[in-house]
């Protein structure tokens, strides 16, 4: 007795057909016949794989999801602090002479400040929530 065996049959298009197919012997008086069915399982089988894949796809696009959420959160968090240190470094400058030694390294900090900021920007926003 053969149950629920796959078998795999290429036509002559060249095309592969997926068989389920099951076997079993029957007795009718004293002789012993074969009685075997066999359906066409193809269809079935290709949108199984269809929904392996989708499937797939749609954990990638959930953990890209979950990348972009952290990314955003983590941009939203550093630029919190990038404004800390722009509004000191601006403070600190206006009460110094710009001719002061400590002038030209406050100037360098608030342009690091400033592009750093810029390149947060060009991450996602951050939607809230935890990733």
């Amino acid at each position: 007795m053969i149950r629920d065996y796959e078998l795999r049959l290429r036509t002559k298009s060249g095309d592969v057909r997926v068989f389920n197919v099951n076997v079993d012997t029957v007795e009718i008086g004293k002789e012993r016949f074969t009685l075997t069915a066999a359906q066409d399982i193809t269809e079935r089988k290709q949108a199984e794989e269809e929904r392996r894949n989708l499937e797939e796809q749609l954990r990638q696009a959930q953990k890209m999801e979950a990348v972009g959420r952290l990314a955003g959160g983590v941009a939203h968090d550093f630029n919190n602090m990038l404004g800390v240190i722009l509004g000191n470094t601006e403070l600190a400058l206006a009460d110094l002479p710009p001719e002061s030694p400590i002038s030209t390294g406050l100037t360098e900090v608030l342009s690091a400040a400033k592009r750093s900021a810029d390149l947060t920007r060009q991450l996602p926003p951050s939607r809230g929530g935890s990733p």
